[in-house]
């Protein structure tokens, strides 16, 4: 349970991220509980497809309702058995109390890849590569590397400083040992010196 502090300007915040979600359910769900789970409220839903890349927003729903009470909250995921949902940064802000520079603030957001799928029988997408895109809140060291589905490592394919803002680095698709890397479900993984992001696409030969 979490114990909300008394007061009118409380928000429930968090990043809700969403991939491959072409479907008509809510692809996620937060509710709220102040009877130990009995009875539900709704916080906020999501129904609308996203596409197939990753897509990170902030989410804020309003607590002041259940000021200095005792609650339950969660998340669902529903949907098409391909959708890829997450959440980070969950965090219960009281809003008379901090400054804007204190609400959600990840260093690393909006953090997708294009082709995805990445297809080597096609010759544009081989000589163009993976583009990852990711947005730095703050300038620092970013480090990004290609991990199989078993968490092998695949590539290093980055280590170096970064302005904030938009960025991009690119992947040839090649491993380590400068071969193509094989068909299958790869994790992008992007850390800086405050978070890891991961990020999964796909090769198709």
């Amino acid at each position: 349970p979490i114990q909300l502090p008394i007061s009118e300007e409380l928000q429930l915040m968090f990043y809700a991220g969403f991939c491959d979600m072409y479907t008509s359910y809510p692809g996620m769900s937060a509710s709220l509980s102040d009877d130990n789970g009995v009875t539900w409220n709704s916080l906020w839903q999501n129904s609308s497809a996203q596409g197939n890349n990753w897509h990170w927003r902030p989410i804020y729903a309003d607590l002041s309702e259940w000021s200095g009470q005792e609650v339950l909250i969660r998340f669902i995921a529903s949907g098409y058995s391909y959708a890829d949902v997450s959440i980070d940064h969950f965090r219960v802000v009281d809003l008379s109390t901090v400054g804007t520079e204190d609400v959600i603030q990840p260093s690393l957001s909006e953090v997708f890849t294009y082709p995805n799928p990445f297809h080597f029988s096609s010759e544009s997408e081989r000589s163009g590569g993976v583009t990852i895109k990711f947005t730095m809140s703050q300038p620092g060291l970013l480090k990004a590397s290609v991990y199989d589905i078993k968490g092998r490592k695949v590539s290093s394919i980055a280590e170096k400083y970064y302005h904030s803002g938009e960025q991009t680095i690119k992947w040839n698709a090649m491993t380590e040992n400068n071969k193509p890397a094989a068909s299958g479900v790869y994790l992008i993984k992007l850390s800086d010196e405050r978070e890891s992001k991961i990020v999964k696409m796909m090769i198709v030969k």
